[in-house]
């Protein structure tokens, strides 16, 4: 299968996306976690609540590098802080919840982004 080309959304795409999630607590921590930090969505499904260190203003993820999964740090600012504690709060999440626990159709991510490029 012939690998296919990803294109990064411009930067009024990617308010477009925020705007629309606004609605949704858990899409909107997600797509502000990507524009922020500029990780693919992808990285944050696996992300647990004991991968966020609030105190440094990490968390960490596991990012395919050659096939392999390696741990990076992505910046928390005071904003991205926030918006996790709520969600971690709002969701009852313990340390070894996954932050999507309660997330079953993640196929609401492409209506989001369909969404969008009909705009």
């Amino acid at each position: 299968m012939p690998k296919t080309a990803i294109v990064p959304c411009t930067k009024e795409e990617m308010s477009k996306i925020v705007e629309t999630s606004m609605e949704d607590e858990f899409y909107y921590t997600l797509f502000m976690l990507a524009k922020k930090t500029g990780r693919r969505l992808g990285e944050y499904y696996e992300v647990q609540v004991q991968d966020i260190d609030f105190e440094r203003g990490v968390m960490m993820t596991k990012v395919l590098k050659k096939r392999k999964k390696v741990e990076k740090e992505a910046i928390l600012d005071s904003e991205l802080i926030f918006l996790l504690k709520s969600h971690i709060r709002n969701n009852q999440l313990k340390l070894n919840d996954y932050l999507e626990k309660l997330v079953t159709d993640k196929s609401k991510t492409r209506l989001i982004i369909m969404e969008r490029k009909q705009e």
